[in-house]
């Protein structure tokens, strides 16, 4: 995480019409648990207007780390965090993230 070319992933969807979908986002760090212990739930941010937001709510995340040229492969649920999200504290780590842009 500390190398610049880390922060960058390669976050692939399915399309609607089931082809694959690739685009390179920012790692935003790791999502807070309760009492501020760092889980295991990746954070990034993109504009919700984007086509990426309406493609299901299973991705694979691919980090490839070029010092050890280690590659990681991370497949998971997705969860959109609106502006108005339900759960209190989604939506104000939601906020503190926008913050710190």
């Amino acid at each position: 995480k500390n190398l610049p070319t880390s922060k960058y992933v390669q976050f692939a969807t399915v399309t609607n019409d089931g082809f694959p979908a690739v685009r390179t986002v920012v790692f935003r760090g790791f999502l807070d648990e309760i009492g501020g212990a760092s889980s295991t739930t990746l954070k990034f941010i993109t504009d919700a207007r984007s086509e990426k937001m309406s493609q299901g709510d299973i991705a694979e995340v691919c980090w490839y780390f070029s010092t050890s040229r280690e590659q990681f492969r991370i497949r998971g649920k997705v969860t959109k965090v609106a502006h108005d999200a339900a759960d209190p504290s989604l939506a104000r780590q939601r906020a503190g993230q926008w913050k710190a842009l």
